[in-house]
């Protein structure tokens, strides 16, 4: 979320003697009141939203504090320059003090982080070597191996990794079939953009970047596929990748509805939809800020630059639900056209930038929608456990703060109105746009019968025995219903 207010230094806890800038205090009613809701929902949330960075600080080695504290002491001063240059470009910026925790999802070390992006003695050459917590510097069997294209397929489990993992591998997207490359996108800048939207993200059960580097994931498959590919150019698929990755940034882990509800400062700041607007806002102010060096764009031409920098927020608006119907139609007859024998290259023709438009955009809202789509169940099955304890999350606090309940997000501590919810948003959403992405580009095929088999398994007569369902969600606290104003006496009268 957003952050305004002063700054503070706080030691931090473990083997590091450094001082640390917090994140400046919140001025959206969500982050003040998400203070009360967390001591109600305490133990919900360490199950929930925070426990994957839970199961990741209990499988590290022993000594890996040992090894990041020697690390750290020679990085102290590239620490600050990295603490720096995130605060201080972006207001609504997290605090970065889990980038230094021990075993937290945001420890990263890098030989760039000790020479500033060069390697001295290099002239200036910039390399960039990404080291996993706890890993030995020796050359030896144990140096981490770079992220492999062949693991990034949807077969993979995005919880099945750490956050080093996805770093390394959202850099090997952006650098594959030599994409950064022919943008002049210097390594060094790519990281600190990864890292940046990395730190921009909080820890919500659902909309966190666990879910963007899915989003990212997805949509760089989909560039690959070559019916889709032939479609696009080469700066369509890195404004895809861009906004991919961008597009939930800083989510507050409520929706629209909620902000308007409940008169938050970013209903006040942008023009519906607010979320999809801050989330375009932040992403410029990440690509524009030259001292942050996150500017991926910054090497080139001013009308190509232009043109990806509209792409992307194309896509990220893309995103928005409230699109979902215009896009499915458009796709829709797409698809009918296609039955009666019309060629993708006419469907969506390369040379035409109303086709590509289009294209970029339903190539991010399909990733956006792609965790049920996904070839392991399993992921899938916690991608929306995860969406649904966000939702009662997001129910609670509107019943906190007396304002009208969403209907869909109500009693989702009940087996019956969790599979009632995912199937209704599985049949009504995902099985229409996946079934026309199908039927326009047969690549994605495997991803509709993904989706089809979701809904298949949730079985109202064993509804105990979906492995969709979160099983520790409680009900929410009984409130007196409000009572209805006195009538006006003679005088009002």
């Amino acid at each position: 979320m957003g952050c305004m207010g002063s700054k503070h230094s706080t030691p931090v806890e473990g083997p590091f003697d450094v001082q640390v800038v917090e994140a400046k205090e919140p001025t959206s009613s969500f982050d003040q009141d998400n203070k009360s809701v967390a001591s109600s929902i305490e133990g919900e949330r360490e199950q929930g939203g925070q426990a994957e960075a839970a199961q990741q600080r209990a499988a590290l080695p022993c000594a890996a504090g040992e090894h990041v504290a020697e690390q750290m002491a020679a990085d102290a001063i590239t620490i600050q320059k990295l603490r720096a240059f995130q605060n201080n470009s972006l207001a609504r910026s997290k605090s970065l003090m889990a980038l230094e925790q021990p075993g937290s999802d945001l420890v990263f070390q890098s030989e760039f982080l000790a020479t500033n992006g060069q390697v001295q003695g290099k002239s200036g050459e910039e390399v960039i070597a990404f080291r996993r917590l706890g890993v030995s510097e020796d050359k030896d069997e144990n140096d981490r191996k770079p992220v492999e294209l062949s693991e990034l397929t949807w077969e993979l489990d995005v919880f099945s990794t750490d956050c080093n993992w996805r770093v390394d591998a959202c850099m090997a997207m952006f650098q594959a079939n030599g994409l950064s490359k022919s943008f002049k996108i210097a390594d060094s800048a790519l990281m600190r953009f990864i890292l940046t939207v990395r730190a921009n993200y909080h820890e919500n059960p659902f909309h966190n970047f666990a879910h963007a580097f899915s989003v990212l994931h997805a949509a760089w498959l989909m560039c690959g596929d070559p019916e889709i590919g032939a479609c696009l150019e080469e700066r369509d698929i890195l404004a895809i990748l861009i906004a991919a990755i961008c597009h939930d940034v800083d989510h507050p882990g409520v929706n629209n509805d909620f902000l308007n509800k409940a008169k938050d400062p970013l209903s006040a700041r942008y023009p519906a939809p607010f979320l999809e607007n801050h989330h375009s806002a932040v992403t410029q102010e990440i690509l524009t800020d030259a001292g942050a060096q996150t500017d991926l764009l910054r090497n080139l031409e001013a009308e190509e630059r232009d043109y990806i920098m509209e792409m992307i927020l194309g896509g990220i608006a893309a995103t928005d639900m409230g699109v979902h119907t215009k896009l499915c139609d458009k796709l829709h007859q797409k698809a009918e056209r296609k039955a009666q024998g019309e060629p993708i290259s006419s469907l969506f023709k390369k040379d035409s930038l109303d086709d590509r438009r289009e294209l970029v955009q339903v190539v991010v809202h399909a990733a956006d929608l792609s965790a049920q789509a996904l070839d392991s169940k399993e992921t899938a099955y916690q991608f929306g456990q995860r969406c649904l304890r966000e939702f009662h999350y997001q129910c609670r606090k509107e019943g906190d703060l007396g304002v009208e309940e969403s209907g869909f997000m109500k009693n989702l501590d009940k087996p019956l109105q969790q599979a009632k919810a995912q199937l209704g948003f599985i049949s009504f959403v995902l099985v229409p746009l996946w079934a026309d992405f199908a039927a326009v580009f047969s690549g994605m095929e495997m991803r509709r019968k993904n989706v089809e088999e979701r809904m298949k398994e949730i079985d109202f007569d064993n509804i105990d025995e979906w492995g969709g369902l979160v099983p520790d969600l409680t009900p929410h606290p009984e409130r007196p219903p409000k009572e209805s104003p006195a009538p006006p006496t003679s005088k009002e009268i």
